[in-house]
């Protein structure tokens, strides 16, 4: 099987095959082969009757399909192998350009990733991100979170119901007299302000006595998810059978050793300054580094194939579903209720998947200029991610983990994938960015 390749426009290239007579009919014998059950011919049983009794039954074409199918694999797998820098991007379109007893030509128009232009990647000027101050309300809140955390609930016998009290109830809604569905419920623990009720439902209940019956009239809000509830007058009869009321701890020292890690709320404030500033460097440093990709890419000219653009945003909504999935939710689910279809979510996803295919070929692109390999160093932070994330194995230690990962081809591939992605990443920035 002969071949020839032309390039196209647009980074493409048409591939023409040629098959001879002698190869064409020893792909119709194996077509033969590998279908002879699926034909009935009287006097044989399925499979038995010869080549040229079910051409001359079926058609002498009968057998061209799958004869061709087997040519273009073959072809296909040739092609690569003979050509390694030749890295299709997409399904190929075929072409049957010729085809009878004698002779099948066929072609393939091969999408390839075309080449990125930068006309600057260094000297772009671009300021730092400063990291955002730590104030002390912030560290306040999160003290104020962790007391919320470790607050208790104690009983209440001499007052009427306050807003922050949890209330045991009884309930049940009635429109127009009848009680409706999903309204009634005995002994619920119901949170005051938290607004898990209809509004002025939790304010209703302020102020009952502990035993107290008592009629809270409302009305549904007109956007309810019940439509047969929403913007209906109700009443709700409620019994207030209990109170608890939060006890939320000072934040003193005996607070900060509950913890159980720290000896003073000095030393805890100073974890959660030192936890913020850390966060808010990482947040600074993101930043900044978006912004050194974003200044190369207005710098770079590349006319994408819808194809890899649509293909990336394919594999983005698959990823999505992964995500949901490992929350226990189902992208059917999350399109019903969203209202979203298959394709308007891919539609979402078109200009993220296309700046993502633009990265990657900046990247590419610059270690190429640059002549760059990955830095052992990132490698090395690429496998401690991978660890944290996967090492689940308590038998196995970080350095077994990465023997593993080396022995591993496409694993190993992947790390250094990711590792000269970084390795660049930080050479972009430090070849653009002023303090």
């Amino acid at each position: 099987m002969e071949y020839t390749i032309a390039k196209l426009e647009n980074a493409q290239s048409k591939v023409t095959f040629t098959v001879d007579t002698a190869e064409w009919v020893a792909a119709r014998t194996k077509a033969y082969q590998k279908t002879k059950g699926q034909y009935k011919v009287s006097g044989f049983r399925p499979g038995k009757a010869p080549q040229k009794t079910i051409e001359r039954m079926y058609g002498e074409s009968c057998f061209y399909e799958e004869a061709i199918d087997i040519l273009l694999e073959e072809g296909y797998k040739k092609l690569l192998d003979e050509n390694p820098d030749l890295v299709p991007v997409t399904r190929p379109e075929v072409s049957i350009d010729v085809v009878n007893s004698e002779k099948l030509e066929f072609s393939l128009t091969i999408q390839e990733m075309p080449e990125i232009e930068i006309e600057q990647y260094k000297g772009l000027g671009i300021k730092r991100v400063a990291p955002a101050e730590i104030t002390d309300e912030q560290v306040e809140k999160e003290v104020d979170q962790a007391r919320e955390r470790l607050a208790t609930w104690v009983p209440v016998t001499d007052r009427a119901a306050e807003m922050g009290d949890k209330a045991n109830i009884d309930y049940k809604g009635l429109k127009d007299g009848e009680a409706f569905a999903g309204g009634t419920a005995e002994k619920h623990d119901l949170e005051l302000g938290s607004h898990s009720f209809i509004p002025g439902f939790e304010e209703g209940v302020v102020g009952m006595q502990i035993g107290e019956e008592k009629e809270i009239p409302l009305s549904f809000p007109e956007d309810y998810g019940a439509k047969e509830l929403a913007g209906q007058a109700v009443v709700f009869v409620v019994k207030l059978n209990s109170l608890d009321t939060k006890v939320v701890p000072e934040a003193d020292d005996d607070f900060a050793k509950d913890l159980g890690e720290y000896d003073t709320i000095a030393d805890y404030r100073a974890a959660i300054r030192s936890r913020l500033t850390e966060q808010a460097q990482q947040t600074a440093d993101g930043e900044t580094e978006n912004a050194v990709l974003n200044a190369v890419n207005d710098h770079s000219t590349v006319t994408l194939p819808k194809e890899v653009i649509e293909e990336r945003a394919e594999q983005m909504v698959k990823d999505f579903g992964q995500r949901l999935a490992s929350q226990g939710l189902q992208l059917d689910m999350y399109y019903k209720y969203t209202g979203t279809t298959p394709e308007s979510l891919k539609e979402q996803y078109m200009p993220q998947a296309e700046k993502s295919v633009r990265m990657e070929l900046i990247i590419a692109k610059v270690a190429k200029l640059e002549n760059m390999a990955f830095d052992p160093a990132e490698y090395d932070k690429v496998v401690e991610k991978l660890f944290a994330m996967y090492g689940n194995d308590p038998d196995k230690t970080l350095e077994d983990f990465a023997a593993d990962v080396k022995a591993n081809p496409n694993l190993n591939g992947y790390v250094e994938e990711q590792a000269l992605t970084e390795t660049v990443i930080r050479f972009l920035i430090n070849a653009n960015v002023v303090d």
